[in-house]
């Protein structure tokens, strides 16, 4: 899966691809309907193309993005300072129960082309190309907690959800 978000003068949005082991292609626009960052709609893309792979019933997913903040927030290299980024965070860790292996890596922007623009169309509100599926957002997928509770990065299993990850950037198996 790959996975970019666009920010551009018209709007928002996310564009998402599926290839499956054959070389089948799969190719997603998300239209967010809503105000978003640059980095919301990088994390629509990764959440949009979390909740397509686990209704196809995929267990196994190598997940594809140029973002390096929400790459490293993901995998825990960077802290959350933000408390959008973390309620993003927190709704990447339970899509995860969904599969029995994710790994997450960042690539160059020239190896994510096709998602980067599939996420352009959708920001700029032009039309869905044939053969592509189109999602539209009315609002965010994650929301901060209105407690202000956050993510921590140490603490007791669970609470945390820190576990090893695989210095690749692989995410751990689910907690159950």
């Amino acid at each position: 899966m790959q996975f970019d978000g666009s920010l551009s003068l018209q709007g928002a949005g996310a564009g998402v691809t599926l290839t499956s082991p054959s070389g089948d292609v799969l190719r997603y626009l998300v239209r967010l309907d809503f105000r978003a960052t640059n980095n919301m709609a990088e994390y629509e893309g990764l959440l949009a193309g979390l909740r397509v792979a686990a209704g196809l019933g995929i267990r196994r997913l190598l997940v594809l993005g140029d973002s390096q903040l929400v790459v490293n927030q993901v995998c825990k290299e960077y802290r959350c300072s933000d408390p959008q980024m973390d309620a993003y965070v927190r709704q990447v860790r339970r899509m995860e129960r969904h599969f029995d292996g994710i790994e997450l890596r960042h690539v160059p922007r020239r190896d994510n082309a096709v998602a980067d623009e599939l996420s352009r169309l959708a920001s700029s509100r032009a039309q869905t190309p044939p053969g592509a599926f189109e999602e539209r957002l009315a609002q965010p997928s994650a929301r901060p907690d209105p407690l202000g509770r956050r993510t921590r990065l140490n603490g007791p299993r669970g609470l945390s959800e820190s576990r090893p990850r695989d210095p690749r950037g692989a995410l751990p198996a689910p907690l159950d």
